[in-house]
């Protein structure tokens, strides 16, 4: 990948990461001025001004998340071409029913002065996504009346979260760091928490070749026989099925499993609150003994 391609593919990232946080700053100073913006049946929105005003009405009663696959990069001179396979959801502030579009976008980008590239033209084909009956029968809208209060620590987690992953060697030193997402919501007649983990971000995840890191899910819910969460980890990328049962221990969640050669692991959620929380994957070979720190995540909320 060579130095223009990749600065046009982290302005599509930066622009999907502004957008989710609300920071139309951010948003405007990835785009020229004399941007023009067409989508169908709609007169152009013509300059930076035209949609500063429609992102910053859109964005006072709903959070916008949107993510992309870049299906293809070509660059001549000083414009350059991106076409993108989007999907862009607007989740109202108020709790109501996602708006979910989704389709192809191509924009078209300009070298600027400084060797910075920025979106000069954009024009997309998104429309409203049909009703998935996999996912509306797996939705739920908050936790279902029969167990709330045993479901409810795992409540502030339901979201979306913005990732920094970190691993660790043998050693304790850093081995590899990288941004991901996270997505956790209610399912199941509001019986479970289901969530989605992907490391890394969607828009850093080629649209072929080999995965670069994992795409799973994990579903959780409460077991009154046991008074403990059953929460089962699913990672295809790498084959991975991993049961954890998970109890709360102080202002903690422990999930705790024993693995194939013996060893106990536990992954932790701590420091819970409205915008952020720490996990982190400690291992013993000690029977709990001792235990060495093998990754841990921050998370801060998009919404």
């Amino acid at each position: 990948m060579n130095p223009d391609e990749r600065a046009i593919r982290e302005l599509v990232r930066d622009w999907h990461r502004a957008t989710a946080a609300g920071d139309v700053e951010a948003v405007l100073l990835l785009m020229q001025e004399d941007a023009v913006f067409l989508v169908p049946n709609q007169p152009p929105m013509r300059g930076r001004a035209a949609f500063e005003r429609a992102l910053r009405t859109l964005l006072a009663s709903n959070y916008v998340e949107s993510t992309g696959e870049i299906q293809e990069v070509e660059v001549s001179g000083d414009l350059a071409y991106c076409w993108t396979q989007l999907q862009v959801s607007v989740i109202p502030k108020s709790g109501g029913t996602p708006t979910v579009r989704s389709g192809h976008a191509v924009s078209v980008l300009r070298r600027q002065g400084d060797a910075t590239w920025l979106l000069a033209r954009d024009t997309n084909l998104l429309t409203s996504s049909g009703s998935n009956p996999v996912a509306d029968s797996l939705h739920a809208s908050g936790p279902n009346a029969e167990h709330r209060d045993k479901l409810m620590p795992f409540g502030p987690l339901v979201g979306s979260w913005d990732l920094d992953v970190i691993y660790y060697d043998g050693s304790g030193a850093i081995r590899r760091r990288t941004p991901g997402e996270w997505h956790f919501g209610w399912a199941l007649e509001g019986r479970a928490i289901v969530d989605v983990w992907i490391v890394p971000p969607r828009p850093e995840r080629p649209a072929e070749g080999p995965p670069p890191g994992e795409y799973g899910a994990t579903v959780r819910f409460y077991d009154p026989r046991i008074d403990a969460w059953r929460s089962t980890w699913h990672g295809p990328v790498h084959g991975i099925v991993w049961p954890f049962l998970a109890r709360q221990m102080g202002d903690e969640i422990v999930l705790e499993r024993t693995q194939e050669n013996g060893t106990l692991a536990r992954w932790i959620f701590s420091q819970i609150q409205p915008t952020s929380f720490h996990w982190r994957a400690v291992a013993s070979e000690d029977s709990g003994k001792t235990w060495r720190l093998e990754q841990e995540m921050r998370a801060t909320r998009r919404h």
